[in-house]
């Protein structure tokens, strides 16, 4: 089995990071995924992204101009105007960006009628609807599906047959009682196939919104 096709997915850990969309020091995505212990293990290594807004108050991208646009993922920019939103539309250069993982006052806020939206991954989308002002939100928009958390190898740090010793050490965890607590400790539930296609079609968004201030 070439090692190309060895691309994983890790099963777990609530930490975004887009540098893996677009890093030259990345030489081949060979592990991602996360079964997240907060989700009980149901065991997806892809998430959806969802824009909230205040009920009717957000039409279209465009409508964004003046806006704050708030979320755990606004330091990469281009993860949330490409990857995330890139399929909506162009989220307009005057949009605000605000990094934030607090996001109950900026909710309250949007609820209120503020010209305020947010960027939820998964599992704060779904705890959206026991929000006592849920009925005063709306997700206005979805991503596809992207991968949560990739493990990457660098270019030229290790030989084949350590990457693919690697890879089955790291797939083979869950079968043994201190290899599942190590996992645990990380949040983690077992490592899977990555979703190249899903990975193809966020690393194609993100690039194409290098260029949006």
């Amino acid at each position: 089995m070439p090692v190309a096709a060895l691309q994983l997915a890790a099963v777990g850990a609530r930490r975004q990071d887009a540098g893996h969309l677009d890093h030259a020091a990345v030489d081949r995505l060979i592990l991602a995924s996360p079964d997240r212990t907060s989700c009980k293990g149901a065991g997806t290594a892809s998430e959806a992204w969802s824009l909230v807004a205040g009920k009717g108050r957000l039409s279209s991208a465009a409508a964004l101009a003046g806006w704050e646009l708030v979320s755990q993922a606004a330091y990469a920019p281009q993860f949330v105007r490409g990857s995330a939103l890139g399929v909506w539309g162009t989220v307009p250069a005057g949009t605000r960006l605000v990094t934030s993982g607090a996001v109950l006052s900026s909710l309250r806020r949007a609820a209120a009628g503020d010209d305020v939206a947010l960027l939820l991954d998964g599992p704060q989308a779904t705890a959206l609807p026991t929000l006592p002002f849920a009925k005063d939100l709306e997700i206005v928009a979805r991503s596809a599906p992207l991968p949560v958390m990739v493990v990457a190898t660098v270019a030229g740090r290790l030989p084949e047959a350590r990457v693919r010793e690697l890879v089955r050490a790291l797939q083979s965890l869950p079968e043994r009682p201190a290899g599942a607590a190590a996992l645990g400790g990380l949040q983690l539930v077992r490592f899977v196939a990555l979703d190249e296609a899903g990975l193809r079609r966020a690393r194609e968004a993100y690039r194409a919104a290098a260029d949006t201030p």
